[in-house]
């Protein structure tokens, strides 16, 4: 009876790490690319309506409330919002598959910036961008300066790896941007409910 007690618990306990290895090794893969996706290269000019015309770069922070990958990505970007919220515009781009109303405090948004939402995904379309957490920074012309990751950690964690955060750096000192690991340009996250759709 020990011995079959002992391998039940030894199966449980296997599978629940099994699950684990799995969340792990799941968000470690690039997002897959939808079928009609149009890439976006760095230079190109975004002439969407909503964003502000204040002289400042602005970085578009593509976000989805039921994104685990979004939800791990938030305690970075407040980092990079109170730190930069002055010389940068932060913007939420809002896709989820939730009908919330458009009211901020009916979003699982808990940042204290400007949003859009984004419901048929043109403005992620013409970025480029099919998955969240991504980062798009424009330069004070509404040109792409930096599309991409946060980080190459989940949790924004390898400080050699912000991506974004150097990135913003360089576009306030009116610096070239370094040159990053394809890496930081390959979609990591969850993909954006309207490329689900298609």
């Amino acid at each position: 009876m020990q011995k079959f007690v002992f391998l039940l618990i030894f199966c449980l306990f296997s599978g629940i790490i099994a699950i684990f290895w799995y969340q792990e090794w799941q968000y470690r893969l690039p997002t897959p690319i939808p079928k009609n996706h149009l890439a976006v290269k760095k230079g190109e000019k975004i002439t969407w309506q909503n964003l502000p015309k204040n002289n400042k770069s602005t970085l578009l922070h593509f976000y989805n409330p039921d994104c685990p990958c979004s939800r791990f990505n938030l305690e970075h970007l407040t980092s990079l919002i109170k730190k930069y919220k002055n010389e940068v515009n932060f913007i939420a781009v809002l896709q989820t598959d939730k009908k919330y109303k458009q009211d901020k405090k009916n979003l699982k948004c808990s940042l204290e910036i400007d949003y859009m939402i984004d419901w048929d995904g043109k403005l992620a379309d013409s970025c480029g961008v099919y998955a969240t957490p991504q980062a798009v920074i424009l330069d004070k012309n509404q040109k792409i300066y930096y599309k991409g990751n946060y980080n190459i950690s989940r949790y924004c964690t390898d400080k050699n790896t912000e991506f974004a955060r150097i990135a913003l750096e360089n576009i306030i000192q009116n610096k070239k941007l370094p040159y990053f690991s394809p890496i930081a340009e390959k979609s990591y996250g969850c993909i954006l409910p309207s490329d689900e759709l298609e």
